[in-house]
């Protein structure tokens, strides 16, 4: 069952209905339910949200200036953040700002907050050392053939294909394709 976010937060009727408690619930809502937003995204936009709301206060959200948030990314920077992680702030806000104008409120303009430039991630690859050292362990921790097996079977999968523990673990059986030996996975 659907809850409104009245439902979901029973202190809603007692909240200015400008402030931005009241509407990162609202938006909160509106991404699970009519964006269908993953839990997680949903959970850490309600982290950051809520820290911005721990600075500059439960205030209209109409009378927040951008200079406020650039304070509030000051800030963030002297708890020794990372600029990855200060961006992903920024980007929750810029996502409730477009949200706010969307729903006509007069609220800065998400386009004047901008991202720091992050250098690109490098990727680390194993050595065929390493690689070797890992294929190697599962007959270090048993003895029995049917885990060894196994074992070895899912190290060797999760290596030829790239997927994550996680999509592993989340196959089901109506998944895989046997006669064209295929399989097909909902990634992250």
């Amino acid at each position: 069952m659907t809850q409104t976010p009245e439902q979901h937060n029973p202190e809603h009727h007692l909240q200015n209905p400008n402030s931005l408690s009241y509407l990162i619930d609202k938006f909160l809502f509106y991404c699970e339910y009519e964006k269908n937003t993953s839990p997680k995204t949903l959970e850490n936009y309600s982290l950051w949200l809520n820290r911005l709301v721990n600075y500059i206060g439960d205030m209209d959200v109409e009378k927040i200036k951008p200079m406020q948030i650039l304070d509030f990314r000051m800030r963030l920077t002297q708890r020794d953040l990372s600029k990855k992680t200060i961006n992903y702030h920024i980007v929750a806000i810029r996502a409730l700002l477009k949200f706010l104008i969307k729903n006509d409120f007069v609220v800065v303009s998400p386009e004047k907050l901008e991202l720091s430039k992050v250098p690109p991630r490098e990727v680390h690859y194993l050595t065929e050392e390493e690689i070797d050292k890992l294929m190697a362990m599962p007959i270090q921790h048993t003895q029995d053939p049917l885990q060894l097996a196994r074992d070895e079977a899912i190290l060797w999968f999760l290596y030829g294909t790239g997927l994550r523990v996680s999509e592993l673990t989340s196959l089901e059986r109506s998944n895989i394709r046997s006669d064209s030996k295929q399989f097909s996975i909902v990634g992250k």
